[in-house]
């Protein structure tokens, strides 16, 4: 009779540890969701910004336009008037 007592008792405990474990995991639970669902809302909202600021394409520039500006430095450098410079030039005239 002493083992039915301890076995029930023990039982009993069980189920109380169980169940108070069940009540301290609901909120931890929610908040977790909460979180994860104001996380995703930020990241979401983000995302939407970012495709609405890139949806206009008359604002970005084309993609042939840095070649062509580039092309057109270099020409300009090639047609560069430089002065010549002799074997008796010195930077300071006074040496």
């Amino acid at each position: 009779m002493k083992k039915t007592h301890l076995i029930g008792l023990l039982l009993c405990a069980a189920s109380a540890m169980a169940l108070a474990v069940v009540n301290m995991a609901q909120p931890v639970l929610s908040a977790v969701k909460a979180a994860y669902k104001a996380a995703r809302t930020l990241v979401a909202s983000g995302v939407d910004a970012v495709a609405k600021a890139f949806a206009k394409p008359q604002h970005l520039p084309a993609p042939g336009v840095a070649f062509v500006a580039a092309g057109a430095y270099v020409l300009r450098q090639a047609k560069r008037v430089r002065p010549e410079v002799s074997k008796g030039w010195r930077m300071c005239p006074s040496a």
